[in-house]
């Protein structure tokens, strides 16, 4: 009698990944690296972080022979093509980690400065949060630093909704300067600062070990949600149970602890990013262990669910965003090809996953070459595709220019076959979609709208209407997709809409 043999074979099966438009490197002979990447309202792109570079595209480093780092800015245009670029610092090292657009046009940038010279002045310690604004061809218009004796290193910077902005990241100075509160070795660090710069608080919060703040994102209710992640259990921190625990607080619009909550196990977790989602809850990203990790999250920071992502080799997670299709997307780094990466093609390093409403993968496109590649920033764009930036340490497999040691990595996706471009709207009737200045919106049954609100996709509340809200004046938005989200006798209607 023959016995038969059945092999059971896994195979990773996905939609397909939309195709590289363009890819671009930018930088000098030395490391170029870009941590942040927005579409403008002019329909390119804008990127920041730091380089030590004196030659090739970049021009006024301050640190040059001082073996240091200037903040560094790039603008482009719709395909790539460099505009202009702006070095920002003194001879200390100098970067920036966040950058938002104004309705006016001009830009605020949030970093680290080091630097006592050149454009920074009144640095108090080590390194300070730096907040500098430009115009939209780089000239400084105000630059404004915050810290004490110690060492202050920022995360990240959001736009407020009173035309303000909510910094986060570490401090590690005790009672001094622009810091109080200090608990520890080092603790999470906000400055909420007004359209001006100007400080209007500040909170420290953590225990007595190790807590660092990675991002920040403003509630609907006016608070915000910081995240990062504590080696502490005891002052802010009421549990923590591996080497480290991601740690989300619930702040009130003055700074007041409202909530906090720790998320992990007896592993290592750590949240990166961290979104706003239409329904009123958050997802949440970082790692666990050595994968990449996601969290959807309620509004008060119940986890509905969690997946994790990669292979048997280290995952790096650095940003996601929320999508038009109500799904999500991140990008990082991986050294995986088992796992997830089971058959994914490509050989680079940088990785990009695209994840349904539920947090299955849908399609995953790796890009890089041979050496250590990296994306740190990803953004849905206007078109239904995606601007994505990192660092490149490669000079061949799909990075055919390189400058030097590290460069400035940008990338931009074509539009997304998974993307819902036709808009079927969940029950809620929206004129002039795509629209330039108003927006009509209606209930099924024609009922009294009592609040809209809008946000973007990184879950920023944009616009908030309690009156007249039936016509929303669009017109200072920037271009890309919004989520709009009314409520009408107790019942919540969604839809999504473009701004051209």
């Amino acid at each position: 009698m023959k016995k038969l043999l059945f092999i059971l074979i896994t195979i990773n099966c996905f939609a397909q990944a939309p195709a590289v438009e363009w890819l671009k490197t930018y930088g000098g002979s030395e490391g170029d690296t870009s941590y942040s990447i927005i579409q403008t309202n002019d329909g390119g792109y804008i990127s920041c972080g730091y380089t030590t570079s004196c030659d090739g595209d970049i021009v006024g480093n301050h640190s040059c022979g001082e073996g240091n780092a200037d903040l560094l800015v790039f603008k482009i245009d719709v395909t790539g093509s460099v505009q202009w670029t702006k070095s920002i610092g003194g001879t200390g090292t100098d970067f920036a980690r966040s950058i938002v657009q104004l309705n006016d046009g001009n830009y605020v940038i949030g970093g680290t400065a080091s630097s006592n010279d050149g454009d920074i002045t009144n640095n108090d310690g080590h390194g300070d949060f730096l907040a500098v604004k430009i115009d939209q061809t780089g000239n400084i218009l105000w630059q404004k630093t915050y810290g004490g004796s110690g060492v202050e290193e920022a995360a990240h910077l959001e736009k407020t909704t009173d035309n303000g902005f909510i910094m986060c990241g570490l401090t590690t100075s005790s009672n001094n300067g622009d810091v109080s509160g200090a608990h520890g070795d080092y603790d999470f660090w906000v400055a909420k600062i007004d359209n001006q710069g100007t400080l209007q608080w500040q909170k420290a919060l953590g225990g007595s070990n190790g807590d660092q703040a990675k991002c920040v994102i403003q509630d609907t209710d006016g608070g915000y949600i910081v995240a990062g992640y504590t080696t502490s259990s005891d002052g802010d921190v009421t549990s923590m149970q591996g080497c480290y625990d991601a740690w989300i607080v619930k702040l009130t619009p003055t700074g007041q602890i409202q909530w906090q909550k720790s998320l992990g196990d007896n592993g290592c977790e750590m949240i990166r990013s961290i979104r706003k989602t239409p329904d009123n809850g958050f997802i949440a990203f970082g790692h666990k262990g050595y994968k990449a990790w996601v969290v959807k999250l309620t509004a008060d920071a119940n986890i509905e669910w969690q997946k994790t992502y990669g292979g048997t080799q280290l995952q790096n997670a650095e940003s996601i965003s929320l999508t038009p299709d109500g799904g999500y997307i991140f990008c990082g780094n991986t050294f995986s090809s088992n796992g997830d990466l089971l058959n994914i093609p490509g050989n680079g390093k940088a990785w990009i996953v695209k994840l349904d409403a539920a947090g299955i993968i849908q399609w995953q496109k790796k890009i890089g070459g041979s050496d250590d590649d990296y994306f740190n920033s990803i953004m849905p764009t206007a078109d239904g595709g995606y601007i994505v930036s990192g660092e490149a340490f490669s000079s061949d497999g799909d990075i055919t220019a390189s400058h030097g040691y590290i460069d400035f990595l940008m990338v931009k996706l074509a539009p997304d076959p998974l993307s819902n471009a036709t808009f079927q709207y969940e029950n809620l009737v929206v004129f002039l979609n795509p629209t330039t200045n108003l927006l009509d919106v209606k209930t099924p049954n024609n009922d009294i709208i009592d609040q809209v609100l809008i946000t973007d996709l990184s879950g920023k509340t944009i616009i908030r209407q309690t009156q007249n809200t039936n016509l929303i004046n669009t017109q200072n938005l920037a271009s890309g997709i919004y989520f709009l989200q009314a409520t009408s006798n107790h019942k919540t209607y969604q839809t999504k809409f473009i701004k051209q």
